[in-house]
Formats: structure tokens, C-alpha cells, sequence
């Protein structure tokens, strides 16, 4: 199965659009540079940007990702109770 693929069609104005899609990408996926880069590299491709040999994919500022899974809902907690 594949993870990631790009495809190219024409809009109903017949404008070109580029479109790539992946199965990947929750928060502890970007904690892998090569998928940070995969990212990266897809975006420059899909705005007509030469690629670079080799996209810096550091973090701008703290990136800690966090898990995802079942029974992490805590009841009655709001946004506004994350912040800092």
C-alpha cells in the first residue's frame, strides 16, 4: 500500500494543480526528519520551487510530538486549559 503519492490535474477553470497526499503525518511521525523533508520537498514541488538537494528540516522553536491513541479524553476540559 502505498504511503505517499503526488498527482497533477487540470481544475474546472483549467488551472494546473499539484496534489500530493500521504498516510502519514501524526505528531510523533514529524519527529522523523526524513518525513519532515518528504513534506517539505512535496510543497516546494507543488508550488513550481526547485527542490533542493537537501531541505534544512529543523524544528522552528520546540516540537515535542505527542501520542495518539485511545482513552486520552479527559471529561470537561476545555482549550483554554492547555495553554502555558
Amino acid at each position: 500500500m502505498p504511503v505517499v503519492w503526488t498527482r497533477e490535474v487540470k481544475t474546472e477553470s483549467g488551472k494546473d494543480a499539484k496534489i500530493l497526499t500521504t498516510t502519514m503525518g501524526s505528531s510523533s511521525d514529524f519527529r522523523n526528519d526524513d518525513l519532515r523533508r518528504l513534506i517539505i520537498n512535496g510543497a516546494y514541488w507543488a508550488t513550481g520551487l526547485e527542490v533542493p538537494a537537501k531541505a534544512d528540516v529543523s524544528f522552528v522553536g520546540d516540537f515535542k510530538g505527542s501520542f495518539y491513541g485511545f482513552k486520552g479524553y479527559v471529561k470537561g476540559l476545555k482549550p483554554e486549559d492547555y495553554k502555558k
